[in-house]
């Protein structure tokens, strides 16, 4: 509903120009082709940039998560749960 407006990145900007400067040029120029692979490599450069990171923090928390759990696997492994035990577990109603 309520989204924020984006601003362009430099780079964004930097391509904007480009198109804009072979906007009417004769393809056979060799200006022009200049500026169409000066264009592909701002464009390759762009996909870099806006490759998704995971935070470190997600990072830690899905490590301990797994940690926790091989944990739990590993005493269920050697501890056998008594019948005394499994009447604490809640039972599907």
């Amino acid at each position: 509903m309520f989204t924020k407006p984006k601003t362009k990145s430099s780079l964004q900007n930097a391509i904007d120009r480009a198109l804009i400067d072979i906007t009417g040029q004769d393809p056979a120029t060799a200006k022009f082709t200049t500026s169409v692979d000066q264009i592909v490599k701002l464009h390759k450069l762009k996909e870099t940039e806006s490759l998704p990171r995971v935070s470190p923090d997600t990072l830690v928390l899905a490590a301990t998560n797994i940690a926790g759990i091989i944990m739990i696997i590993k005493h269920e492994h050697f501890n056998v749960i008594t019948s005394k035990a499994l009447s604490f577990v809640l039972k599907l109603r």
